[in-house]
């Protein structure tokens, strides 16, 4: 079932590691390419460098998982 996802959409995502966790989990389980839209938890849009910190350890994601294309708001 899992193969099949196309989207995977996190509101108010804060960067903990069990958040990413579960992300990666979600990657490793699709087969197709995937988009990821992660909107941050509200605490987190006046903090940019944690923002920052969160996104390039997301973005090596990419490097892993050639299929999946994140999209940060």
């Amino acid at each position: 079932m899992l193969k099949h996802i196309k989207t995977i959409k996190i509101d108010s995502f804060g960067g903990s590691e069990s958040e990413i966790k579960l992300l990666k989990f979600l990657l490793a389980q699709a087969n197709s390419p995937v988009q990821i839209d992660i909107t941050y938890v509200y605490s987190m849009r006046e903090d940019a460098m944690a923002r920052t910190r969160i996104s390039e350890k997301l973005l090596t994601f990419t490097k892993t998982f050639p299929h999946a294309a994140i999209v940060f708001s």
